[in-house]
């Protein structure tokens, strides 16, 4: 795992990428963001990621398909599903964790801080209750 954490956020709708990777930041998490599978397997292979939101419906592969592909690339990253729609976790080859859209940012921060301690966490600035 990489020695701070960093997290890929795959979504192929600009304004929800936008918004989790504002979330991350507010939260001091360095992030990436890819716009599709092929993308997201590119930076996956060149980069070292803690954790990868991954949407399931993407323009060129579907999220449930490329999980188990990304875990594969790279087996140390977390792999959250993050959809619109009910998915069950274990239903999905490399997956660790669902998270409902639409969020907030405490549940947000709330996934986050189940993967990493807070001495891993960098400090962000105050979260609103």
């Amino acid at each position: 795992m990489a020695d701070r954490p960093s997290v890929l956020v795959v979504d192929d709708e600009p304004l929800v990428r936008q918004i989790m990777v504002e979330m991350l930041k507010h939260l001091g998490i360095e992030t990436s963001e890819a716009q599709d599978g092929s993308e997201a397997k590119d930076l996956t292979r060149t980069h070292k990621f803690s954790l990868i939101f991954l949407d399931v419906s993407l323009p060129d592969i579907d999220g449930r398909n490329l999980a188990p592909m990304l875990k594969q690339i790279s087996p140390e990253s977390r792999i959250v599903i993050a959809s619109g729609y009910e998915v069950d976790p274990a239903s999905v080859p490399g997956a660790d964790a669902f998270l409902k859209k639409p969020f907030s940012l405490a549940s947000l921060k709330e996934i986050v801080s189940s993967f990493f301690g807070p001495k891993d966490l960098p400090k962000g600035e105050p979260c609103p209750s």
